[in-house]
């Protein structure tokens, strides 16, 4: 791998790449991105097997076009779990509990301090069963 680092300078059509992902939501197949951007599928890993600057600025620019959107996701979840949508089951607002979780929405094998000072161990077998049975409600 070449080591072009810091000073790693995108290409146009790493560029272009890029954009067309993001139009996309990175929804798009990279097979389908790349004949958007009129390149190969194996230019686009021989990317990232050349330079570890592609990489890294790749995975940053994921990262940031993530970090917008994740109001959007986290408004979304939230409205289908208040029942803002049609389609609203369990699954929404655990889903929403999990995404704003601090600390307080259970984990498996974690234990929960009841006022008795005893302790219940809380299982994967147990959520599934509590799944199953909120599921046939």
């Amino acid at each position: 791998m070449k080591n072009q680092g810091e000073n790693f300078s995108p290409q146009e059509n790493q560029i272009r790449f890029l954009r067309i992902m993001h139009k996309s939501d990175f929804l798009i197949t990279i097979k389908a991105a790349c004949e958007k951007a009129e390149i190969s599928r194996e230019a686009y890993y021989k990317w990232f097997e050349d330079t570890d600057g592609f990489a890294k600025w790749y995975i940053a620019e994921a990262e940031k076009w993530l970090a917008a959107k994740l109001i959007s996701v986290k408004s979304t979840v939230m409205k289908a779990a208040l029942g803002g949508d049609k389609i609203n089951n369990y699954q929404d607002r655990r889903l929403a509990i999990e995404l704003m979780d601090k600390d307080f929405a259970v984990k498996k094998h974690n234990k929960i301090e009841i006022e008795n000072k005893n302790a219940v161990n809380i299982d994967n077998d147990l959520l599934t069963k509590l799944d199953s049975i909120i599921e046939e409600k």
